[in-house]
This record gives structure tokens, C-alpha cells and sequence, in this order.
């Protein structure tokens, strides 16, 4: 026998293992991205069953229908954790990258709402420009370029073949309750916490828009509800909070994406 095929028996199991471990790395993630492609899907167009969410205790007034819906998300909320250098540190890596931005002065509303180092930006790192200014925290603009470089431009030339140059942007910081709601918690918009994305341009010049039937034909998902629902799992990596169309009426035509700090570093992605 040749001294390459002698190998001790704890040489055999720790093979086992790690080739185990690598079979549960890859199954997961093909789990996940095939969880994502369905949720991208509206569930009309799908031509199989897919899981839906846990039902809502059954209500007879309409009103207490919607307060259940809106109590889903309460709770998760706690003001963004803030130090100085922390946010020193975030806007050195922001200078980097190349990333312009402006810094305003300090946000504080009596309704709730506090922003200790706004920045003002209209482009992320790499040439990619947002369709709006955006005023945010560092570390969201951080996250939305680490997607961007790292998820959804590689996912625009994979599934599309196409250049992505802009990101249409929607809400970013804005003052106000969870769906604008009387006696809600405060947005993470109102921490300028959280960004809503409507869409993705492209070299060619084409707008692809955030909606659950965006590349779906005859329930099959194509390269552009690939694309979308690869942005949106990869998301969750990125950002605490990932929603977007099937998770509500309200984030029917966008994704919302926030850092919404959770005890425990909980993520709400649907």
C-alpha cells in the first residue's frame, strides 16, 4: 500500500465531516435562494403550492384585522445605537470606496425622530447613482453599497447580462410613525435607518421596477424575477429588515431594507 492511501482512522472521520459540512453549506443556501424566488413571485402566478405565512387570529372587525397586521412589527424596534467613532470609523470607509456625501447638521423632532450624523448623498461607490438624493446614516449607506457591489450588480450580469448603473431610490429618512399610523412606534425612517428601493436601471437604459410579476410568465420565474428575488435574499446578509412585495400591501412596488436593531440580532426578511 502506497504512503498516499495510508490515512489513520481520525483522518477518515475528519474528511467525513468536512465534506458533510460543505453538503449543509450548499443545501442551505439553495434553500434560501429557492425561498426567495418564490417569495418574488405573486401567488397567483405560481403554478405549485408555496408555503404562506402562519394565518392571523381570526377577527370579525375590520379594524382589529389591520391592528393585527401592523403589531407584527411591534416591538422590534429600538433607537439605533450611536457612538461618535463608530461613526467616524463608518465615514473613513465611505471615503475609501470613493463615496461622496455630505454631512448635515444633527436631526432631533419632538415627534420622536433623532438622526445624530445625517449624510446627504446622490451616488454610491463604483459609478452607481441613485435616481434621488438620499439622507441616511453611514452605516445604511454602507449596507446598500456592500448589496450593490456585492449582490446585485454581479446578479444584474449573471441573470440579465446587463450593466446596472442606478438604483431607484424612494424613501430615506423621513419623520413619521410605522405606516404613517396614529400611536405606531416611530419609522425607521424617522432614525433615517431604513431606504426603499423602487427599481434597478441599466446600461441599456431600461428600468426594471420592483413588482411580484417582474419576469414571471405563466407562473415560471425568468432571469428577471432571478435577479430580483437574488437582491432580495442577499439583502438579508446586508440589512436587519428586508420587505418587499408579498409581505404587505404597503411594500407591494418596492423593497425596504433598514438596520433595525433587535436584541439577540434578530432579521425580519420576507
Amino acid at each position: 500500500m502506497s504512503r498516499f492511501s495510508q490515512k489513520s482512522d481520525a483522518e477518515r472521520i475528519d474528511s467525513r465531516l468536512m465534506f458533510a459540512k460543505v453538503k449543509s453549506i450548499v443545501a442551505t443556501t439553495a434553500i434560501i435562494y429557492l425561498i426567495a424566488v418564490a417569495s418574488a413571485l405573486s401567488e397567483d402566478d405560481l403554478s405549485v403550492p408555496v408555503p404562506a405565512d402562519a394565518p392571523l387570529p381570526q377577527v370579525t372587525n375590520p379594524a382589529q384585522a389591520k391592528s393585527k397586521v401592523v403589531s407584527k412589527f411591534k416591538g422590534a424596534q429600538n433607537k439605533p445605537p450611536f457612538t461618535l467613532a463608530a461613526a467616524k470609523r463608518c465615514e473613513a470607509e465611505l471615503k475609501k470606496r470613493r463615496i461622496k456625501f455630505i454631512l448635515l447638521d444633527k436631526i432631533s423632532d419632538p415627534k420622536g425622530c433623532l438622526v445624530e450624523r445625517p449624510l446627504k448623498l446622490s451616488a454610491l461607490g463604483k459609478g452607481i447613482a441613485l435616481s434621488s438624493e438620499i439622507t441616511a446614516r453611514c452605516e445604511v449607506v454602507l449596507a446598500l453599497d456592500d448589496l450593490v457591489s456585492d449582490v446585485a450588480a454581479p446578479s444584474a450580469k449573471l441573470h440579465l447580462d446587463k450593466k446596472l448603473i442606478e438604483i431607484k431610490t424612494s424613501t430615506s429618512y423621513q419623520c413619521r410613525t410605522r405606516y404613517g399610523a396614529k400611536g405606531t412606534k416611530v419609522s425607521e425612517h424617522g432614525f433615517a435607518n431604513g431606504i426603499d428601493i423602487t427599481g434597478f436601471k441599466f446600461a441599456d437604459k431600461k428600468v426594471m421596477p420592483v413588482s411580484p410579476k417582474t419576469g414571471v410568465v405563466s407562473g415560471h420565474a425568468l432571469n428577471a424575477a432571478k435577479f430580483q428575488a437574488a437582491v432580495r435574499a442577499g439583502a438579508c446578509a446586508y440589512f436587519t429588515t428586508v420587505l418587499g412585495p408579498g409581505t404587505n400591501a404597503a411594500h407591494k412596488d418596492h423593497f425596504h431594507f433598514d438596520l433595525a436593531y433587535r436584541k439577540g440580532g434578530y432579521r425580519l426578511c420576507e
